[in-house]
């Protein structure tokens, strides 16, 4: 392993603005990556606040725990899906966090190094997961897949509108036996679109993919179910998303939660006594500054939205 660090962890500073709040609080850093939020937040806490990381990369946690490691015992990772988190915990004797933070992104490491298939840059085995021990590979995938699930997945995880085309295009390949690598899936998506929106398709359609292997919409929506109740009152929830699904999602999902009234509309005066578990932070979501997007280009669909505990 080299000294030059992996993965640049977008909006830093902002995320300690917002998550952070007590200095001898226990935040969980639920997709932990190369440490990059996880160092940040532990420079902050003292002696008697802690860190819990967890990471699906097994390669990831295994960086993690050496750059952490002069941290000494103020932290702990896991490899484990963050929807996982309140066994974790509860293992640990924490009933409550004081923070939670949730960077749904995928590392540069993940995409630049080409081995896991997640980029259509580089030529490598269609594996696409995030967790090589677990689930089939998008090479499997694409191989069983029909054509019209195919097309729905691609439409439903990336609003990719050629997806009909696409997945056509895709299964054709596969069919001929010319589905083996990134480079193949890239020119049968080339084959479909053309090249003048190319570039947005690619990404769209290898991200579609690689949310479907991982299943992570549906980690996210497990997620969602129960994170409220293992926040503290004042605790704060902060979200990175890099697309507009996952974003969205998370927006309904604390709209929701800060509900004070669930009359119906027709009653002219509130008799619930609806209780709502969150308080929205950020009216708006927040993006990177424009240096940031200078300094790294990937942070430029970034947003992040924070909620308070009530």
């Amino acid at each position: 392993m080299n000294n030059s660090i992996p993965h640049v962890p977008v909006m830093r500073n902002e995320m300690c603005e917002h998550l952070l709040n007590k200095k001898d609080g226990i935040y969980l850093d639920g997709t932990v990556g190369f440490g990059g939020h996880s160092n940040k937040i532990l420079k902050y806490i003292n002696k008697n606040g802690y860190l819990i990381g967890l990471d699906l990369d097994p390669y990831a946690l295994e960086y993690s725990n050496k750059r952490l490691s002069v941290h000494l015992d103020s932290f702990s990772l896991h490899h484990a899906n963050y929807k996982e988190f309140p066994e974790i915990i509860n293992s640990l004797g924490i009933k409550k966090l004081d923070g939670m933070l949730f960077d749904l992104g995928t590392s540069s490491y993940q995409v630049d190094s080409g081995h896991r298939g997640f980029s259509y840059m580089k030529e490598s085995n269609l594996d696409m997961r995030f967790n090589t021990k677990t689930g089939v590979t998008a090479n499997e995938f694409l191989s069983s897949v029909d054509e019209a699930d195919l097309a729905n997945i691609i439409y439903l995880n990336s609003g990719e509108k050629k997806s009909r085309r696409v997945a056509k295009s895709i299964l054709k390949s596969v069919r001929k036996g010319e589905m083996l690598t990134t480079l193949d899936l890239r020119n049968s998506i080339e084959k479909a679109v053309g090249q003048k929106y190319l570039i947005k398709s690619l990404s769209r359609v290898f991200q579609a993919i690689r949310i479907h292997i991982n299943n992570e919409l549906h980690s996210l929506k497990e997620l969602l179910n129960i994170i409220c109740d293992y926040i503290k009152a004042d605790g704060k929830i902060v979200f990175i998303t890099f697309h507009s699904i996952e974003d969205r999602l998370i927006k309904s999902f604390f709209k929701h939660n800060a509900l004070t009234c669930i009359c119906p509309m027709e009653l002219p005066l509130c008799q619930c006594k609806h209780r709502p578990k969150l308080e929205i932070i950020t009216k708006k979501a927040i993006e990177p500054s424009a240096l940031e997007i200078s300094q790294n280009s990937r942070a430029r669909s970034a947003k992040m939205r924070v909620a308070r505990g009530l």
